[in-house]
């Protein structure tokens, strides 16, 4: 199969899948910035609540740090001339795993672990931790989806 790189089709969408990542990127440094600012205890909690055996996000580490990484890949990637579409589907499915874990078990955590820790301490530990992250689902929704519409492109 012939890929086609260079047309007008496939630079508009890696110039949308680009500020995709740049806006995800922006949204971890918030996430990140706001658990620091609440004397890190929050980021202290999901790792602790990570390392037990109840919830884990895929791969069990924090999730910020996930998307982190798969977003650095996809920047190296798409500042290439020819982007690999292979790595860029696999960064994109794997941002769609962790958007399922936080859409789906992000509220479970935060019940769960504001009952454990009580009222006071869990609860606003709990919801900023849970609000930060919960904050990335919409830049993750647009990464995927850019993502898609480039695969879609560059396949032709």
């Amino acid at each position: 199969m012939a890929l086609h790189y260079g047309n007008a089709a496939e630079l508009k969408q890696r110039a949308r899948l680009r500020a995709s990542v740049a806006a995800l990127n922006l949204g971890c440094a918030t996430a990140s910035a706001s658990m620091v600012a609440d004397n890190r205890q929050p980021y202290l909690v999901l790792n602790f609540i990570f390392a037990l055996g109840g919830i884990f996000p895929p791969r069990s580490n924090p999730m910020i740090a996930q998307v982190q990484e798969e977003a650095e890949k996809l920047q190296r990637e798409l500042a290439k001339d020819e982007p690999n579409p292979i790595v860029v589907a696999r960064s994109a499915q794997r941002l769609q795993e962790i958007k399922h874990w936080l859409g789906g078990k992000g509220e479970t955590f935060a019940t769960s672990f504001t009952q454990s820790l009580g009222k006071s301490l869990g609860t606003s530990t709990g919801v900023a931790a849970v609000a930060g992250a919960a904050g990335m689902l919409g830049p993750l929704s647009q990464v995927i989806h850019a993502a898609a519409h480039w695969l879609q492109a560059v396949a032709g």
